[in-house]
């Protein structure tokens, strides 16, 4: 329907536990939750936004997400999260 084709598809967050990494599995889990939004969902891989830790942003972009550049903003919807998301970030990185 009209309201899923501007709804906003954002992958929140994985985690495996730290003696289970290093053996794909997390990779796996983003692959399968990516085949599906653009498989089954019949969505644009484009369309999923995520939101994470500098540390973190080389590993995603090995499955195809992308910075934002400059001029580019995230949508308006995503604002809170983003001022939140920095907060804590602040708070428990330092």
């Amino acid at each position: 329907d009209d309201d899923d084709a501007t709804r906003l598809w954002e992958l929140a967050s994985v985690y495996v536990i730290p003696s289970y990494r290093s053996n794909g599995i997390g990779s796996e889990l983003v692959r399968r939750i990516m085949e599906n939004h653009v498989t089954t969902l019949r969505r644009s891989a484009r369309q999923v936004y995520l939101l994470t830790l500098d540390s973190t942003t080389a590993w995603y972009e090995r499955f195809g997400f992308e910075l934002l550049s400059a001029e580019e903003q995230p949508p308006a919807s995503m604002a809170l999260e983003i001022v939140a998301g920095s907060f804590l970030t602040k708070f428990f990185f330092g």
